[in-house]
C-alpha cells in the first residue's frame, strides 16, 4: 500500500508567524512532498506539482551563495515572498535543506514576540 505525507502552510491574506486574523479566507499550499518507502520528492518532481494544487513558487535553480541570501535578506529579489526563500537539493537520496529571511520579516517578528519566542520562530 502506497501513501505519503503532504506537508502544507496554513495562511490567509493578514496571517504573519502564527498569528491569523479570523476575518481573512484561509488557504492551505503544499510547500513539500515524502513518498512513502521514496522519501522526500526531488525539487523538480515537487515544483511540477504546482500546476495541479497551490503551492509554494519556485524560483528556479539558483546558487545558495553569500550574495544570494543577503539578495533576499535585503529584499532585492523578484517573486520572493515576504517571509524570504527556501532552498531544497537532493544529494542522492538525501535532502539538503536551507531557508533565507528577509530581514523585514526578521524585524517584524523581533517586534511583535518577546526575544526568546521570536528567535524561536527565526530560527524555524
Amino acid at each position: 500500500m502506497g501513501g505519503c505525507v503532504a506537508f502544507t502552510e496554513f495562511w490567509g491574506q493578514n496571517s504573519f508567524a502564527g498569528l491569523h486574523d479570523l476575518q481573512d479566507e484561509k488557504h492551505l499550499s503544499l510547500i513539500d512532498m515524502s513518498v512513502l518507502k521514496k522519501g522526500f520528492m526531488h525539487p523538480k518532481d515537487f515544483a511540477k506539482l504546482g500546476t495541479i494544487v497551490p503551492s509554494a513558487a519556485y524560483l528556479g535553480k539558483v546558487n545558495w551563495t553569500r550574495g544570494f541570501v543577503d539578495q533576499v535578506r535585503n529584499g532585492e529579489l523578484e517573486d520572493v515572498t515576504f517571509e524570504g526563500v527556501v532552498g531544497k537539493c537532493m544529494t542522492g537520496r538525501k535532502r539538503i535543506m536551507a531557508k533565507a529571511k528577509t530581514q523585514a520579516w526578521v524585524d517584524k517578528v523581533r517586534s511583535l514576540y518577546e526575544p526568546i519566542e521570536a528567535e524561536r520562530i527565526i530560527q524555524s
